[in-house]
């Protein structure tokens, strides 16, 4: 799926079974971010030369009432690792 204010990046549909929404993507991030409750998951582009940093792929966080990170994050390069880890959360 691509959100059409990023065109570029490409979201895993899978990621909606998780219960994640675009309802959060703001223009104005480097990223797609998708929100899940108080949990946030930043799905940057496949390509890491097209990157807005140096992280990977997917990260993931909880975020406060002003969507801030509120505590630590985990960075994900491929969707498997995400996946296991989003089933670790429940």
């Amino acid at each position: 799926m691509r959100h059409p204010d990023f065109p570029a990046i490409s979201i895993p549909p899978q990621l909606f079974a998780y219960g994640f929404t675009t309802h959060h993507a703001y223009r104005h991030d480097a990223c797609v971010r998708l929100t899940r409750g108080a949990l946030s998951l930043w799905v940057d582009h496949e390509d890491p030369d097209q990157r807005d940093g140096e992280g990977a792929r997917f990260t993931v966080h909880p975020h406060d009432d002003e969507f801030q990170c509120a505590d630590i994050w985990h960075e994900f390069e491929d969707l498997a690792s995400l996946l296991a880890h989003l089933e670790s959360l429940g």
